[in-house]
């Protein structure tokens, strides 16, 4: 997992960006659509490379750690950022964690056992992003002081096109 300021997203994904120029601009284009973004960002999926890259923007409020569920996707990378409110994202490797339902390749989603403890938590606010790969078991949605709900975007970009 990666997380920082949007603003500092060439920085951080300099390694990402020395990959072969298809990869490279498959990263760009997803994070030229990020800082497109603003509060007022209709919800719902918009193609920026058709299925290859696409986002989706939602609303919802946000939960307790006892409601959340541990997840990791293989066909997709995800870039997540709010928009409007906070929320945090809890991570682990997904090979520190055990299976609770097999991979859905319909919704490209696999689930988790909730573990006591995580390897880490992230807050996010407006201006700030995640990048979550395959091996990235993460539990998005939850409270944060202060914020009720949030507003984000969840940017997939297919595993293939920016793996080495």
């Amino acid at each position: 997992m990666i997380a920082d300021l949007t603003q500092n997203w060439k920085r951080i994904a300099a390694g990402l960006l020395s990959q072969p120029s298809g990869q490279a601009e498959a990263w760009a284009e997803a994070f030229a659509f990020l800082q497109s973004l603003g509060g007022n960002a209709p919800e719902g999926v918009t193609a920026i490379r058709g299925r290859d890259i696409y986002a989706r923007v939602l609303s919802y409020p946000t939960i307790e750690r006892e409601a959340g569920k541990f997840e990791s996707h293989i066909d997709y990378v995800d870039i997540q950022a709010p928009l409007i409110g906070a929320e945090a994202i809890e991570w682990n490797p997904i090979r520190a964690l055990e299976v609770k339902s097999a991979y859905d390749q319909e919704n490209d989603v696999v689930f988790y056992v909730t573990p006591e403890r995580s390897f880490g938590r992230v807050f996010l606010m407006p201006g700030m992003f995640a990048v979550l790969f395959p091996d990235d078991a993460h539990m998005p949605q939850l409270r944060v002081p202060g914020e009720d709900s949030v507003k984000k975007v969840v940017i997939k970009i297919r595993h293939a096109l920016v793996s080495p």
